[in-house]
């Protein structure tokens, strides 16, 4: 090729180049922006059925929201207190409000939820300081204040029993009905 023509090439495609590039860069920033306002408004409504109490609806939103950034403490509030509240507690949600705890932007029931977790997990020391932690907070959520009071209570009650654990042994097995349920026991 002469030099002539390398140049016409140059000007015929150069702005075609440029259009590309740009229109790229474009859609690009578009799928971004479109991306953000998804986990935007998932975050809105996992936080809203949060605050609805609706704890098993919000836990897989949080969870999805939690894999793209792990970092956030107030996610990790969100799913670990979503985690403690499930009516099954085979999952701990424990280690995610550890890392929210260091945190200042997190709200004062994060203790309540944390000592729950470390309650059901048995960790029954661990749990009551929690509670007391919760209930020296100005958290003054009447329902959770009388649960965290009726939650130090048992875990003293599970240390105590913890102390003098004994072998029970299951002599005989018949089915009965409720009304007559402890007058079968020899105390």
């Amino acid at each position: 090729m002469n030099p002539v023509s390398l140049s016409n090439f140059r000007k015929f495609w150069m702005p075609f180049g440029l259009i590309y590039v740009f229109s790229v860069f474009a859609i690009s920033f578009a799928l971004a922006n479109d991306a953000d306002d998804v986990q935007k408004e998932l975050r809105q409504k996992a936080v809203r059925l949060f605050k609805d109490e609706k704890y098993v609806e919000a836990t897989p939103l949080f969870s999805q929201l939690l894999s793209l950034n792990n970092k956030d403490t107030l996610l990790n509030y969100y799913y670990g207190s979503c985690l403690s509240m499930q009516p099954d507690v085979s999952q701990n949600g424990a280690g995610y409000l550890e890392a929210a705890l260091n945190s200042r932007k997190i709200p004062d029931d994060a203790w309540f939820y944390y000592a729950r977790s470390l309650f059901y997990s048995g960790q029954y020391a661990n749990a009551q300081a929690a509670f007391t932690r919760y209930l020296s907070t100005d958290d003054h959520d009447k329902l959770k204040v009388a649960s965290a009071n009726n939650y130090v209570h048992n875990c003293e009650s599970a240390l105590e029993l913890n102390k003098s654990r004994k072998a029970v042994a299951v002599v005989n097995e018949r089915e009965i009905s409720a009304a007559n349920f402890f007058s079968n026991y020899e105390f």
